[in-house]
């Protein structure tokens, strides 16, 4: 979901929420994403456009994502550097995204995946640091 959509459903959440007398800052909104981090911005695409979840989403386009562009489905992801991944993390959280759930990390082996492990532990939860402390 783009984050303009993403504020703009926040917004309409807040208003709800206020209307039957609800703090709607109460609520939590935890976007579900898809990680793949790799240190190479292009390789991070290359791995996610070639992997079973990539798949699974072109599978998709005549249901659910009928009318998504694919394309556009990285940049509204966490697919990139540990740069690209705070930058899209920041910009959720200012659209008003109070968790996030990276419910897909794209790995093809158990060595892709401890690599995006510890890069994402290394270098993306510390800019993050301060405010789960």
């Amino acid at each position: 979901m783009p984050t303009d959509r993403l504020a703009s459903g926040v917004r309409r959440l807040h208003a709800y929420a206020a209307e039957a007398g609800r703090d709607g800052a109460a609520i939590e909104v935890a976007p579900q994403l898809v990680l793949c981090v790799d240190r190479d911005p292009e390789r991070a695409v290359e791995r996610f456009t070639a992997s079973q979840a990539y798949e699974h989403l072109v599978s998709l386009r005549k249901s659910t994502l009928k009318g998504i562009e694919l394309g556009s489905y990285t940049s509204q992801n966490l697919i990139g550097t540990p740069e690209q991944i705070i930058e899209r993390v920041n910009r959720l959280a200012e659209a008003g995204a109070t968790q996030l759930a990276g419910m897909i990390v794209v790995a093809n082996t158990t060595d892709e995946m401890r690599e995006q492990m510890r890069i994402f532990a290394a270098e993306v939860l510390p800019a993050f640091a301060e405010e789960s402390a």
